[in-house]
């Protein structure tokens, strides 16, 4: 018998923008707790992301941060 995943509905998370004029994207990490994989989803400048395909039986962190393309 093979275990089934279980995939939990899409998860949308949102956020106010940085008003730092600098910055030119943000980019969303997330992964499993306790996993050493962490995921990165660029998602420029949007305030918006939409994550499908999740485990529904599993508990995620999600972290953000902006960056700016100056050198």
């Amino acid at each position: 018998m093979e275990a089934a995943v279980l995939h939990a509905a899409p998860c949308t998370l949102a956020w106010n923008q940085c008003p730092d004029p600098t910055v030119s994207g943000y980019a969303l990490y997330y992964g499993i707790m306790g996993s050493t994989t962490t995921n990165r989803l660029d998602v420029g400048m949007t305030n918006l992301a939409i994550l499908k395909n999740l485990s529904a039986s599993s508990n995620y962190f999600f972290y953000l941060v902006d960056y700016n393309n100056s050198s």
